[in-house]
């Protein structure tokens, strides 16, 4: 995920110009959604966690923002990338809602 959100938009295929920014951002969601959500499977899983915590969910919720914000930093110095606090806000969304399914999941349609 990390050297996908790097790479500089020189090296990608040029896409048609259909509505890019909300794709971009639909993107951002579903990587972090995504991400959140196998962070928070891993950690149960090698944690050996039974009962999730009060403060497990925040700790998914933090790691994976602290992860998206380091991405845009370094697309700061990426040519042709930039830093956009829209998609730290697709991010977040993704992050959030990859956390909800994982809590759902937890909760109601385990075993």
């Amino acid at each position: 995920m990390l050297l996908f959100m790097l790479v500089p938009f020189n090296d990608l295929k040029p896409v048609p110009r259909f509505d890019f920014e909300l794709m971009d951002k639909m993107v951002h969601i579903f990587i972090f959604g995504t991400h959140s959500f196998l962070m928070a499977g891993y950690l149960k899983k090698e944690q050996k966690i039974t009962d999730l915590t009060t403060g497990f969910f925040p700790a998914i919720i933090i790691l994976s923002f602290l992860y998206g914000f380091l991405i845009e930093i370094l697309q700061y110095f990426i040519p042709e990338r930039s830093f956009e606090i829209f998609d730290l806000i697709a991010n977040f969304i993704g992050i959030l809602l990859g956390t909800l399914i994982f809590y759902l999941k937890f909760n109601f349609f385990t075993n």
